[in-house]
């Protein structure tokens, strides 16, 4: 009897050759530039130091101070990194600092007033009320606010004004309260500042200076500007600030 052949199912798996592993690119250090200072930080020094490839490992040479060609290097070498796309409306920005400006316009408020006797206020809650042109100043953990006069975008000699808000202390601070703030200070970031400021509850006036030149309630300030349809700027108070000099540029 011819015995019959019995044809199991199989399968081969090729494996691909493994890739050799590529060396990273080394990096020889050739310079550096430390920043010293002189006496409880009041003055800096930045000096430029060779760094040497000896036996034992690198070791840092005599400090000098930067000639025309170190700083001519270093700006080429940063130019263009860390650059920040800015708003039309951004104004100045730094380091963990940016300010901008909000023409004027109508937001909607919200009251949750902490005193009975301003209590009547709440009536407002939700309606467009105007505001005059608006100054935004936030850091981390600090946003301050302040009005300037008329519709034209700011400059470093405008004068700035208090803001007529509640929940602003003196300088302009908001009283943060439970308000959340955005964790960076860049110009993408203003529409979220300006959200956590008029997204948030007005609980009542947190300076103990006068702050507006009005000889009524801010109730009635607030529907005289809805009665007119624009903020009535006679009642705005000098802030003693140009934009300027606010922001220590002049």
């Amino acid at each position: 009897m011819r015995g019959h052949g019995l044809r199991m199912p199989f399968q081969i798996t090729l494996r691909p050759e493994a890739s050799k592993p590529v060396a990273p690119t080394a990096f020889q250090p050739r310079r550096t530039f430390v920043l010293y200072e002189r006496g409880q930080g009041q003055q800096v020094a930045l000096l430029s130091h060779p760094i040497h490839d000896e036996p034992q490992g690198f070791t840092l040479g005599a400090g000098s101070a930067l000639s025309s060609e170190d700083v001519e290097a270093l700006l080429e070498l940063v130019s263009g990194q860390g650059m920040t796309l800015l708003q039309p409306d951004t104004l100045a920005t730094g380091s963990g600092s940016v300010c901008w400006w909000v023409p004027p316009g109508a937001r909607a408020l919200r009251f949750d007033p902490k005193y009975t006797q301003t209590a009547q206020i709440a009536a407002l809650n939700g309606r467009l009320i105007p505001h005059p042109g608006l100054v935004f100043h936030a850091t981390p953990g600090r946003l301050c606010l302040f009005a300037v006069l008329g519709a034209e975008r700011p400059t470093s000699t405008t004068p700035l004004y208090h803001a007529p808000f509640w929940n602003l202390f003196e300088g302009g601070r908001m009283c943060q309260g439970s308000v959340r703030y955005p964790d960076t200070q860049r110009p993408q970031d203003q529409a979220a500042w300006e959200e956590a400021f008029f997204g948030s509850y007005f609980t009542g006036a947190s300076r103990v200076d006068t702050y507006m030149q009005w000889g009524q309630s801010y109730q009635e300030l607030l529907e005289k500007a809805l009665a007119d349809g624009v903020f009535p700027e006679a009642a705005l108070m000098p802030a003693n600030w140009t934009l300027g000099q606010y922001l220590g540029l002049s």
